[in-house]
């Protein structure tokens, strides 16, 4: 598991910020909307590091060791 300070949180959303401030595709988007793109890309990515250290974990067990 990742755990991030509050200042690293801070840093990465500051990052994000500016850099749909620079891409004119947002322009259409509400602060609102945004919010819940960004937030079904975050549960996308978290579903796609779940499903990546199952697979990890079943290879490991195929393979005779434990998985890590």
């Amino acid at each position: 598991m990742i755990v991030f300070t509050e200042e690293e949180i801070t840093g990465l959303a500051d990052i994000v910020i500016r850099k749909i401030d620079r891409d004119k595709r947002f322009d259409q988007y509400t602060d609102g909307q945004i919010a819940a793109i960004l937030g079904q890309c975050i549960m996308q990515v978290g579903m796609a590091c779940a499903m990546n250290e199952e697979q990890e974990e079943e290879e490991a067990m195929e393979d005779g060791g434990m998985a890590s």
